[in-house]
């Protein structure tokens, strides 16, 4: 994901002034400008040891076939995590979108329900250790309308709304201490024909 530079960034200014630190400059200045666009009250979240992959179960599908893909998360780090499963393929059907559909240059609408929440509950949360994987059928067919012959992309856009490394007693989590954590998951192909 890239985020947006601000020029008032205390670490942009330094950036500007001490080009040998290279690297170093661009992830604090990231991570700086994270911290000051999150919502207030909420937890920024630190790096994810979640490595996201989504796959075509096949490249092309017929305009009456549903269109199904696959998420594959995986815990890249050294300690248990504890994620909240909102709003990602890994919650029981679409519940709102965490994906955007573009067939060649035109968007297509998400059409799924769009849930409210509460307080989440312990049992919305997923363990996964480490090195361990998880997979979640995604069926795009039931929440975009693609029918039209052509060629698809479809763009992750999931955010984990809570995401606990470590300490398992740690959830659930009121909403204000949740921390926030988008994964960078790559862009997919597809083309429905007749």
């Amino acid at each position: 994901m890239n985020t947006p530079l601000r020029s008032s960034s205390p670490w942009r200014r330094l950036c500007l002034l001490v080009l040998v630190a290279g690297p170093a400059c661009v992830a604090n200045t990231w991570a700086a400008d994270a911290a000051a666009s999150a919502p207030a009250g909420s937890a920024v979240a630190p790096a994810s040891p979640i490595n996201c992959e989504l796959k075509m179960t096949q490249g092309k599908f017929s305009a009456l076939e549903s269109v199904k893909l696959i998420l594959h998360l995986q815990n890249t780090g050294s300690q248990t995590v504890k994620l909240l499963v909102w709003d990602s393929p890994l919650e029981r059907g679409w519940q709102g979108p965490y994906v955007t559909v573009l067939r060649g240059e035109t968007p297509v609408n998400y059409r799924g329900p769009m849930a409210k929440r509460g307080e989440p509950q312990a049992d919305e949360y997923l363990s996964i250790g480490p090195g361990q994987i998880k997979l979640a059928t995604i069926d795009l067919s039931a929440a975009f309308d693609l029918r039209r012959p052509g060629p698809y992309k479809v763009t992750p856009q999931i955010t984990l709304h809570d995401l606990v490394i470590g300490d398992s007693t740690a959830v659930p989590r009121p909403l204000d201490r949740m921390s926030r954590t988008p994964l960078d998951c790559p862009y997919q192909t597809f083309e429905v024909v007749r």
